[in-house]
């Protein structure tokens, strides 16, 4: 299964995107009111049902809790909002953004700060949200429940407290992040895994000088590996193409984002073929561990968060572990 990912999608670049994913016949747009474009992706939704081009029904939209509505009696205020700024009436899948929380301020409903830095919650109730969204779901708002970045002891334990099945984890996941351990938790317990990043997220370089860190995140060149490149030749696909291949025949969801229309709908076309398992073990053996991650949460909120000073105590911070995932 496929779908797109509409983070670092201006309101400008998110209505021509999702409109030219849905002309591809994708169906599955995932978002996040974080991504702060919800507005034009729901005009674009609007007017393809609107227009009799697609039901309600024929869509799959997905959308996430934000790290400062970490807390359950916020969680029904933060899917209506993002059904309102969308103009829909459920959500196919609301997932848990992170573990982690960040204080939220209530007059301005953003971050909390201190000395120019946001405060992260040493502790986040994971059950009781969990709690608020089942409820949701018994309600109607929500179809399915599921989390993203969260390791395999934060699953376990939300799963043994689960009345309603965690449907899917979005995490990092690349030929060079294979998140094996992880991948093993979530097979024994059927969760789905939807994966996010999976083409090295080049467009975080653009990101990453908005935030004026002074630091570059990671971006492998996954898109030039040699046996990406040998693969893709051999097949006579592109290397984006042999990528999101690989990562479905392993029982991943795929979310890749572009601002390109052409490139939409190469990044969708990879049901036509079946990568042999000579291929699999090729691109099975760029596993890098911890070192192929990119995303460890201290670049993309680094601005707002004294991460140094209050890793050691937030607990439920999901990127520590590294490789032990």
């Amino acid at each position: 299964m496929a779908g797109l990912g509409t983070w670092l999608s201006s309101e400008a670049e998110a209505d021509d995107q999702v409109d030219a994913a849905l002309e591809a016949g994708i169906r599955l747009i995932d978002n996040s009111i974080l991504y702060e474009n919800e507005a034009p992706i729901g005009k674009t939704l609007r007017r393809w049902m609107d227009t009799g081009r697609l039901k309600r029904k024929d869509l799959f939209v997905v959308s996430k809790l934000p790290i400062m509505g970490m807390e359950p009696c916020l969680v029904e205020f933060y899917v209506d909002m993002s059904l309102k700024n969308l103009g829909l009436d459920y959500f196919d899948l609301y997932l848990i953004h992170t573990p982690f929380g960040i204080e939220r301020d209530d007059a301005s409903g953003g971050f909390k700060m201190v000395d120019g830095k946001a405060v992260l919650k040493e502790e986040v109730d994971h059950v009781g949200i969990w709690r608020e969204m089942e409820r949701l779901v018994d309600e109607g708002k929500l179809k399915s429940i599921g989390v993203s970045n969260f390791n395999s002891d934060q699953i376990e334990r939300l799963n043994d407290a689960a009345r309603i099945p965690i449907a899917v984890n979005q995490v990092e996941c690349s030929p060079y992040f294979q998140q094996r351990k992880l991948r093993a938790a979530m097979d024994k317990l059927g969760i789905r895994m939807m994966a996010y990043a999976s083409l090295g997220s080049t467009g975080r370089r653009k990101y990453s000088s908005t935030l004026r860190t002074g630091k570059n995140p990671v971006v492998h060149n996954l898109l030039e590996d040699p046996t990406v490149l040998s693969v893709a030749e051999r097949r006579s696909k592109t290397p984006a193409q042999i990528i999101l291949r690989y990562l479905v025949q392993l029982g991943m969801v795929v979310i890749p984002k572009s601002s390109k229309r052409d490139r939409i709908v190469e990044n969708f076309s990879i049901f036509d073929f079946v990568l042999d398992p000579e291929d699999m073990a090729a691109l099975g053996g760029l596993d890098k561990g911890s070192a192929g991650r990119t995303f460890n949460g201290k670049l993309e909120l680094g601005n707002w968060v004294s991460f140094d000073k209050e890793l050691t105590r937030i607990k439920d911070f999901p990127f520590a572990g590294k490789d032990e995932y």
